[in-house]
């Protein structure tokens, strides 16, 4: 499984490659371009998109919460957005959905 993380702060993305070298996060992309320039095309294909990752915070709460597993889990993640929605799959036992 492949994640993005977009992170446009340097030292906040290396220690999110370190995180990543070490398996405390999911593996990954991370991509240091600004959040304006990244495109549908350039996540297309990732298990995980998480944009103004900062440290890998929601990788990590999904790693623990043993949703990382699911197969296949989209989770589009914004830590700077006030309401945020992780899409599953639908059948996946006790996940549930707004819709």
């Amino acid at each position: 499984m492949s994640a993005y993380y977009n992170e446009h702060d340097a030292k906040t993305a290396a220690w999110l490659r370190e995180l990543i070298r070490a398996g405390v996060i999911a593996d990954g992309t991370v991509d240091e371009r600004s959040i304006v320039d990244v495109t549908a095309g350039d996540v297309a294909g990732f298990v995980q998109c998480h944009f103004f990752a900062g440290i890998g915070g929601w990788s990590y709460a999904l790693r623990l919460a043993r949703l990382l597993c699911l197969s296949p889990a989209n989770a589009l993640l914004g830590a700077a957005l006030t309401r945020i929605k992780v899409q599953f799959v639908r059948g996946v036992p006790g996940v549930m959905t707004d819709e």
